[in-house]
């Protein structure tokens, strides 16, 4: 891999990483699920500029749209459901 790829991937694991502490301090204020709605509306808050700025990748089509749909959703209470099982 060239130089600045694993300089991003370091920086994608650090950061990440990270994520993990503020979420445990953030359960001691918050509960789970408050905590994974507001960091889902964050990110989507940050990454649609970058999606309306590149909008000629969008799909077209209906079905990949409503699979997008359903894995986000997948995703977002996988997340609920880890912060329930760390608070316990």
């Amino acid at each position: 891999m060239r130089k600045r790829s694993w300089l991003l991937f370091t920086l994608m694991a650090l950061l990440w990483s990270l994520n993990w502490v503020a979420m445990k301090v953030g359960l001691k204020f918050v509960d789970p699920l408050n905590l994974v709605m507001q960091r889902l509306l964050l990110s989507s808050i940050t990454l649609s500029p970058t999606l309306i700025w590149r909008r000629k990748n969008l799909p077209k089509d209906k079905f990949t749209w409503l699979k997008i749909v359903m894995l986000s959703l997948i995703n977002a209470s996988g997340m609920t459901f880890t912060k329930y099982r760390l608070t316990s």
